[in-house]
């Protein structure tokens, strides 16, 4: 039986040390869902889990309330899609990651896993198809997702794709990083009321994600010194520039994946900065890890991280 000792330990955990419950988690198999016409199977997935989920935000606020402890993410696990995928007579498995996207969106959760596949002990076909998919979906996950955070900066942010699938492999947390890193820099030499423009291109074997600013641009001078970790330029007044991690980050990403970073001022206005990137394809290849990965961010919102010097404080209330 509780004492009053221990309730107010409790109550001073949460109050003084943040105590929370980091995420409440509901399995939806999908495996019902699996269909010939690929249109039918994502109209299957969002419709199953859209029903499922109905209530799971709901259900953690009101535990929330109930106990005075919060909830930091709601989330949701489904079947791996190369599963359920499977079965569908396509190519393109990039629909199946919008659907599971828009029924995230629709049930309000902060996250939905489930567009992998299992490849500990090899991939069959419709793995592959899967993992080749990533970098497409990838890239307009991170753009859709900043497009919304973006807009209480006063500043457009538009995103142009590529005009067919890229299939290749990529590293999820580094790409989205680099991208986050790319936009905070654009946002912060954009006056409000100016705009930023994606545009994500192929060229023979490589990828070009070309991001451009309307902004005042980034001074000759420091150009050369961007990369350069620690080192804010021009002064330390100026508070736009940072001391060199997100353009080191940024780098970093580009050779990871076999490409290169590019800063420029089109016609003299703004200032575009472009990231290439390889694209890595294997038929042979198998992704194995032993690694147990930790989110950077502890669960949170991988966006408000990275554009925390550009976004309004109330974001954060």
């Amino acid at each position: 039986m509780l004492n009053r000792n221990d309730i107010l330990e409790t109550i001073n955990m949460i109050d003084q040390q943040h105590l929370d419950i980091r995420t409440i988690t509901m399995g939806i198999s999908l495996l019902s869902c699996a269909d010939p016409d690929p249109k039918a199977a994502c109209r299957k997935i969002y419709d199953k889990i859209t029903r499922c989920a109905e209530k799971l935000v709901r259900t953690g606020e009101e535990i929330e309330r109930e106990f005075g402890i919060p909830i930091v993410n709601k989330r949701i696990s489904v079947t791996p899609m190369a599963l359920v995928a499977a079965a569908s007579e396509t190519e393109d498995y990039v629909p199946f990651a919008a659907a599971l996207d828009a029924a995230a969106k629709s049930t309000g959760v902060n996250f939905i896993g489930g567009f992998s596949a299992l490849v500990q002990k090899g991939m069959t076909e419709a793995d592959r198809k899967l993992i080749a998919a990533i970098p497409e979906a990838l890239f307009a996950e991170f753009f859709e997702k900043a497009e919304t955070l973006v807009s209480h900066t006063g500043i457009t942010l538009t995103y142009e794709g590529p005009d067919q699938p890229i299939y290749g492999l990529a590293d999820r947390e580094q790409l989205e990083r680099a991208v986050l890193n790319i936009l905070s820099n654009a946002i912060k030499f954009t006056p409000k009321g100016g705009t930023v423009t994606a545009k994500l291109t192929r060229s023979g074997r490589m990828l070009r994600l070309s991001v451009t600013d309307s902004g005042s641009g980034i001074a000759q001078s420091v150009r050369s010194s961007v990369f350069s970790r620690y080192l804010r330029q021009p002064a330390l007044e100026d508070s736009r520039y940072g001391i060199g991690l997100g353009m080191v980050l940024i780098r970093t990403a580009a050779a990871h994946h076999g490409g290169a970073v590019l800063i420029d001022q089109p016609e003299g206005v703004g200032t575009r900065i472009t990231m290439t990137m390889s694209i890595r394809q294997s038929k042979q290849a198998t992704l194995r890890s032993n690694v147990l990965r930790v989110d950077y961010a502890g669960e949170r919102d991988h966006g408000l991280i990275e554009l925390s010097e550009c976004l309004p404080t109330e974001l954060y209330e």
